[in-house]
């Protein structure tokens, strides 16, 4: 949202077939490769900010507490919305928050590619077709279960 392109995506991509981009963007993802554009102004603090929560040791990253604190959030803060967030830092229960491992085993098999009615991983050449054949489907499949006045 602040640089009009995901924090993970490479420069270099602009080449790169578009199945192949997300591989490419997830790879960074877990390898914590990421950057901030040069030629868009982000302010100090944000950089800041930004620089201590995409961190891949959970350990070393800012909890809500600080983050909640830091200069770049506090902000134009309307009136009494801290207060409110040391609320509810305070008097919550997180009993339900996945674990390390649990999230892990989430990205496991968001890395596996599962059964689908359409092949996105085909070969670069066929990729534009199988992306056409599938919005071209669901336009067909929105058309006749819509609703006629």
């Amino acid at each position: 949202m602040l640089f009009g392109q995901y924090p993970f995506e490479s420069p270099a991509q602009g080449g790169v077939p578009s199945h192949q981009r997300v591989q490419v963007m997830m790879n960074r993802i877990l390898a914590m490769q990421w950057n901030m554009p040069s030629d868009v102004h982000i302010s100090p603090e944000c950089r800041d900010l930004l620089s201590k929560l995409l961190v891949a040791n959970p350990q070393k990253r800012l909890t809500m507490q600080q983050m909640s604190e830091h200069p770049w959030f506090l902000q134009n803060l309307p009136p009494d919305a801290l207060s409110m967030n040391h609320n509810f830092l305070n008097h919550a229960n997180f009993t339900g928050v996945q674990t390390v491992e649990e999230i892990q085993a989430i990205l496991r098999m968001a890395q596996t590619p599962g059964p689908g009615k359409y092949n996105f991983n085909a070969d670069a050449a066929d990729f534009e077709g199988v992306i056409d054949a599938a919005i071209a489907d669901e336009m067909d499949n929105n058309t006749s279960t819509s609703l006629k006045i």
